[in-house]
């Protein structure tokens, strides 16, 4: 509705409502101890396949790509003298990717399933900020439209850009919309040796 965040507390503190002292959660509410590897391996079959470098060589295996998540580097079951990150799903090789940390950094996403505030997007290209997850903060990009999606292009490179995840775009203190992250650019090569 049209209440803020602070009126709503307020609101529940009056009417003393159990809410009102709760802590504020962004995780899902309904999985025991915000561990929601359980619960998908409850629904849906897991099959394990290769773990492998950027490279293609494999490392070893991992026990079903719902496990994991771009930009893990605990739970791969891999030993190595280099920390290593889950760097992409591959779904349809049913491969798990792992690099170094550098390698999670893109300068590009595109994104589709496109969400206009206003009910129409701001042009065909603009000047806007983006947030890749929750807890990052907005970043200057470029933003341009064609055919439905979304390429954004970042000042500043960003980490572990998730396929699926959702990308906000704003204009100074306004929301103009946002999407569903389809692929960032292709990993960079890594820094480290």
């Amino acid at each position: 509705g049209n209440l803020h965040k602070a009126e709503v507390r307020r609101l529940s503190t009056e009417l003393g409502l159990p809410t009102a002292t709760r802590r504020e959660s962004q995780d899902i509410c309904f999985i025991p101890d915000n561990d929601y590897r359980p619960f998908i391996a409850k629904r849906i079959p897991l099959k394990s396949g290769d773990i492998v470098d950027t490279n293609g060589k494999v490392l070893g295996r991992h026990s079903g790509l719902a496990q994991y998540t771009v930009g893990q580097r605990q739970g791969l079951g891999l030993t190595s003298n280099k920390r290593l990150y889950v760097i992409r799903l591959d779904a349809a090789n049913n491969r798990l990717m792992v690099g170094a940390k550098d390698q999670l950094l893109s300068n590009r996403l595109c994104a589709s399933q496109l969400s206009w505030v206003s009910g129409k997007a701001p042009g065909e290209s603009a000047n806007i900020t983006a947030k890749v997850r929750y807890k990052s903060p907005e970043v200057a990009a470029k933003l341009h439209l064609d055919d439905g999606v979304a390429e954004v292009n970042f000042q500043q490179p960003q980490w572990a850009i998730a396929p699926g995840q959702a990308v906000v775009f704003y204009q100074g203190d306004t929301v103009l919309g946002g999407g569903i992250i389809e692929a960032p650019e292709p990993p960079l090569p890594s820094q480290e040796e």
